[in-house]
């Protein structure tokens, strides 16, 4: 699909230019199209005052439409990984408005977190991912460590 179709189908799929593009691919002519796909013809992908935000990584250095996107003001945003994600995710965690209890088969205290990080050795658990959490954080999970992620 050229980048006119792929904003033809958003457009008919929304109603109208996104209000948000989240871009995460990386490829240079991806990013470029979110933001313009044609001047000439006044066809943006993203709505005027948008906002895009940038996923994926491509090369060091890519060549982007600034200008268009400052005249039009389009915020750019770049997301690297999980940089500032875990006091969100956490808290939103602590505060019960995300249940991650599907995901999990056990969980461990504190103390127990040799155990636990044993566990993960086993042929049906996905493997751990480190996660820092602060003291309020760890006493309102009620100290508690995520153990054997289910693998499915």
């Amino acid at each position: 699909m050229s980048a006119n179709e792929v904003r033809t189908a958003v457009i008919q799929y929304l109603g109208a230019e996104p209000e948000v593009t989240i871009e995460c691919t990386g490829a240079q002519s991806c990013m470029e199209s979110s933001i313009l796909v044609e001047f000439f013809l006044q066809q943006q992908a993203t709505c005027s005052g948008g906002v895009i935000v940038l996923v994926g990584l491509g090369a060091n250095r890519d060549e982007l439409p600034i200008i268009d996107s400052a005249l039009r003001e389009v915020d750019i945003r770049g997301v690297f990984r999980y940089a500032n994600c875990y006091p969100t995710a956490l808290n939103l965690v602590a505060s019960g408005r995300i249940d991650l209890s599907g995901l999990t088969r056990a969980h461990y205290k504190l103390e127990e977190a040799v155990e636990a990080f044993k566990r993960t050795q086993q042929a049906d658990v996905m493997k751990p991912q480190d996660v820092a959490m602060d003291n309020v954080v760890l006493q309102s999970l009620g100290s508690h460590v995520v153990g054997a992620m289910q693998n499915d």
